[in-house]
């Protein structure tokens, strides 16, 4: 075959290569953006903080090392409601600080989550976010430290800065309690307060002990 021919035809299989492929990009549907992760954003404020003391303490269960609590912070977070919805699988672990914290309520009703935060923490400098999904009680501390170093590199704020967070939310006194059953009671009465559509749970801590 002539070389000019061979040329030619080269040229027109490239051209309908190239014209194919740019009429399949066209056909193609429009491609959703891709979901962002759900430390970002999924805790959008604070509501209300309040200290509390034990004198009996007991175990963190939604930690490996279940350390021994006899103080902390009780928080009411405003969060996104399609996060915290009840799953048949891991859910994202809620993150405060430097510590798992234990949720109350499911909270995705009226978008607001009554937690428990054992230890020493400062509300206010402290960032809130959902980490990877997995069982609470499986997150040990280099977890912790690990969900910690992600949530600061995309640049999740601290509770001051959430853009939801109350200005009242501070400043509550301390609470002294007698165990945890005294710290659940006094956590029912606020998903009372802020998630009253979960009044069936709350009343549920706040029953009385059958002997």
């Amino acid at each position: 075959m002539h070389a000019r021919a061979r040329t030619a035809i080269s040229a027109l299989a490239v051209a309908l290569l190239v014209g194919g492929a740019a009429a399949w990009v066209r056909s193609r549907p429009p491609q959703p953006p891709p979901a962002p992760p759900a430390g970002e954003g999924a805790v959008k404020g604070l509501l209300h903080a309040e200290p509390f003391r034990l004198a009996e303490p007991y175990a963190h269960t939604w930690r490996l090392e279940q350390p021994q609590v006899d103080s902390g912070w009780l928080l009411v977070l405003e969060v996104e409601r399609d996060v915290v919805v009840r799953r048949q699988s891991a859910e994202p672990v809620l993150y405060v600080g430097s510590q798992t914290a234990e949720r109350i309520n499911v909270g995705d009703v009226a978008g607001r989550l009554v937690v428990i935060v054992p230890g020493a923490l400062d509300p206010a400098a402290a960032p809130a976010w959902f980490g990877t999904p997995q069982l609470p009680e499986q997150v040990d501390a280099a977890t912790v430290a690990r969900e910690l170093a992600a949530a600061r590199a995309a640049g999740v704020p601290s509770l001051a800065r959430a853009s939801l967070t109350r200005s009242d939310a501070l400043g509550h006194a301390e609470i002294a309690l007698a165990d945890r059953t005294a710290l659940e009671r006094h956590a029912a009465e606020l998903v009372l307060r802020w998630a009253p559509e979960e009044r069936e749970q709350a009343m549920g801590l706040l029953a009385p002990l059958v002997e």
